[in-house]
């Protein structure tokens, strides 16, 4: 297995849309939006020699390290034993900026020291050590794959199934942990328990580690749903995405469906901020054309009718600036259009509406502003024939975040329309004109 670092010979510079004079928006803070265009210009890629599909699980700006591998995804959790699973082929690897490896291990066996066969979220705690949550536990592990501390107190059996894990980041001995949690609130109120449902909370991970005490006594803080957010109709996105400014330990928490960052310190779980995002192209709360209830609900919403409402996709560190992409939206008669076609994996209207109405868009944060709002990446959206073209959700790759702007790493499994023997971490300067 090689892990080379190579200069990105592409001399192509990718211009983003940008909307013009659009305003600003913050809550407590004045609006200082940036105008002009963004470039998205690659400077240089590392090189990873393997034939498994890899994903970035997290990104370490302050120590310059990638934790990257195979460890099977959190479906495998939900399956049986026996069942087939994907992965766990390669493991764990953990990389510096230079592409040198600094660990390698795969842990994802049954015994005493292994985590299992699936995990739910993996990241860095510090420069040395990595955490994973899975099903038996929270394992921490050195890069050398040693076990150096765990807790079965805290562990994914008690989320709810189908959950999605944001595992947000460490610092000075606590964890920010997203994920949906039933409490006995919500179980007592079963016509309506999702404000009841934990969405995030913030631990004394290095406490936990050290005692056998539960979960509850090394809480810092729990939330559900903002207090003004509450609604019953919103249940899967319970979930919110999570982003740790490393090095000043705010912690950025966004909900799919709501136009809100929350930013909270993660040293003692106090809501520092909160930011209007009001992004121009975001269209929530949109009624379906097909009742719910109805035979055709399941197929409509599968084949392009969940495109009604705009969500959001991704949302990654670059230092002290937070990256967020977003999806337009598409009427209800362009849903149905869109479904009598073949749906998105079949349908030649979905070309269209990828031109014209359904796109992604991004937001750039800082120092409590949206400093750049409502511009287009189009060198990382997958084109017709490319893989996943066909996919509402996906990126030619996977966001990854970084240092600053002159870092955003972009994980590469293959050459957007090809398969290859290779995999390609690459980083561009995302450039403020």
């Amino acid at each position: 297995m090689k892990f080379r670092k190579h200069l990105f010979q592409l001399k192509l510079v990718f211009t983003a849309v940008i909307v013009a004079n659009l305003s600003g928006c913050s809550s407590n803070h004045e609006s200082s939006q940036v105008s002009g265009e963004v470039s998205l210009i690659p400077k240089d890629s590392i090189k990873i020699d393997v034939l498994s599909p890899i994903k970035i699980y997290d990104y370490d700006s302050e120590n310059n390290l990638f934790l990257l591998g195979d460890v099977a995804d959190a479906m495998s959790i939900l399956r049986p034993p026996g069942a087939a699973e994907s992965g766990n082929i390669i493991g764990f690897i953990i990389l510096d900026k230079e592409g040198e490896v600094l660990g390698q291990f795969n842990n994802s066996g049954e015994g005493p020291i292994n985590h299992g066969i699936g995990s739910m979220s993996n990241l860095f705690l510090d420069n040395d050590r990595i955490g994973v949550f899975t099903r038996r536990g929270f394992f921490v592990y050195d890069f050398d794959g040693n076990l150096v501390g765990n807790s079965k107190a805290l562990n994914t059996r008690s989320l709810i199934v189908g959950s999605l894990i944001n595992m947000s980041g460490f610092k000075n001995g606590n964890l920010a942990l997203g994920y949906s949690e039933r409490t006995k609130g919500a179980y007592e109120n079963r016509d309506n328990p999702y404000p009841f449902m934990t969405s995030f909370k913030i631990f004394d991970l290095n406490g936990l580690l050290e005692s056998g005490d539960s979960i509850d006594e090394h809480t810092i803080q729990a939330y559900g749903f903002p207090d003004e957010m509450a609604d019953e109709t919103i249940s899967a996105q319970s979930i919110p995405r999570m982003t740790l400014n490393r090095r000043t330990g705010l912690l950025n928490v966004l909900f799919s469906q709501f136009q809100k960052l929350h930013q909270y310190s993660i040293a003692d779980g106090s809501l520092l901020n909160v930011i209007d995002l009001k992004p121009v192209y975001f269209s929530s709360g949109n009624e379906s054309a097909v009742a719910s209830d109805s035979p055709g609900y399941l197929e409509w919403r599968q084949g392009g009718g969940s495109l009604i409402n705009s969500t959001y996709h991704d949302m990654v560190q670059l230092g002290d600036y937070t990256l967020i992409r977003y999806s337009s939206a598409i009427s209800n008669t362009q849903a149905g259009q869109l479904v009598e076609s073949g749906g998105i994996s079949e349908s030649e209207y979905w070309e269209t509406l990828r031109k014209s109405t359904y796109k992604f868009y991004y937001l750039l944060i800082k120092d409590g502003n949206v400093v750049k709002q409502d511009f287009e990446l189009e060198a990382l959206s997958p084109q017709p024939g490319e893989e996943y073209f066909r996919s509402d959700t996906d990126l030619r790759g996977q966001l990854i975040g970084g240092s600053d702007l002159n870092s955003l790493y972009v994980l590469y499994n293959n050459d957007y329309a090809q398969e290859r023997d290779y995999k390609l971490i690459v980083r561009y300067e995302l450039k403020l004109d």
